[in-house]
């Protein structure tokens, strides 16, 4: 792919294809995350775990805009939208504890990555963008990739489905709401995701917080900052871009964290990892073929049909 046949497309499929990189930034970045959070105390809970992340958050915001932009890191037209939406944020890793309750770690990651299918449908719904049938058929296939990866076979148990289905309609939620903030600050919009929940998990936490030693203030400083970057590059994707062009790439990130996993643990993958990696990681090169290609029919459409697009 010569770099002179991406300066000579056209602005808006540039744009989009920037979009696509972002988001296998963002599922890059969070894998990072996921790897971080091994090296936790095991004494910390999850809620501890995510008022850490958050305050790191927003330290690292104030110190690193706030002399340059004030009152401009905080300023939005859409204060309501803002704090609902940050709220999702503190309604994940609520509904994660509930889940393992019901069932195993496998299985509540896998229901909740169905959550790209869930940003297709509510694009349609909440933002009147449609994905075409080919982007629908690349989306459920990259999550039957993902579930080959997942190695689970078992069947389901009904109504421990409820909150992993849940913890993905928040996300997926996250992503639409993320993209009708697009005109805003991206500062202020990351801001906000990350004040809501410390104000929300400060009484909570206090209660219980206790002084961490050096070692895991250096963990929750690296999950704060790199969760600040998941989040920066999923806001950076959806001012580029429709969410569901995106949505299916996010789904690579359970391929970055098993590889990460077998570089750092010198583990061989299960033949299902490579054949459900290499299913995800095929759909998701289609797309940006898609997309950069000057004679494709998804070009002229772009996938979608709808009165943003």
């Amino acid at each position: 792919m010569k770099l002179h046949a991406f300066q000579n497309i056209d602005p808006k499929r540039k744009d989009r294809l920037k979009a696509m990189a972002a988001m296998v930034l963002v599922a890059i970045s969070w894998a990072c995350l996921e790897m971080m959070g091994c090296y936790v105390p095991r004494d910390y809970t999850m809620i501890q775990i995510v008022w850490f992340r958050y305050l790191v958050h927003i330290l690292f915001m104030i110190v690193l805009f706030g002399p340059r932009k004030g009152f401009n890191l905080v300023k939005t037209n859409r204060f309501f939208f803002q704090v609902g939406r940050s709220l999702l944020m503190l309604a994940m890793p609520l509904l994660f504890v509930l889940s393992l309750k019901f069932m195993p770690l496998e299985q509540v990651l896998l229901i909740s990555w169905a959550s790209s299918l869930m940003v297709l449908m509510l694009s349609k719904l909440m933002l009147r963008e449609s994905a075409s049938l080919r982007l629908w058929l690349a989306g459920i296939t990259a999550w039957i990739g993902v579930w080959v990866m997942s190695g689970v076979r078992h069947p389901f148990s009904h109504w421990g489905l409820l909150a992993p289905v849940a913890m993905g309609f928040c996300f997926a939620l996250y992503v639409i709401m993320t993209r009708m903030l697009r005109f805003e600050s991206t500062c202020a919009n990351l801001f906000h995701t990350a004040f809501w929940v410390l104000v929300f998990l400060t009484p909570v936490v206090f209660s219980s917080l206790k002084m961490p030693s050096k070692g895991a203030l250096a963990v929750f400083a690296g999950i704060g900052i790199c969760g600040y970057v998941v989040l920066y590059f999923l806001d950076k994707a959806m001012v580029l871009a429709p969410p569901a062009l995106t949505a299916p790439l996010i789904l690579t990130q359970p391929l970055w964290h098993g590889l990460m996993i077998s570089a750092l643990f010198d583990k061989t993958p299960a033949m299902n990892f490579i054949i459900g990696g290499t299913v995800v990681i095929s759909i998701s090169l289609y797309l940006f073929w898609i997309q950069f290609s000057q004679n494709h029919g998804l070009l002229k459409t772009d996938g979608f049909k709808g009165r943003h697009i």
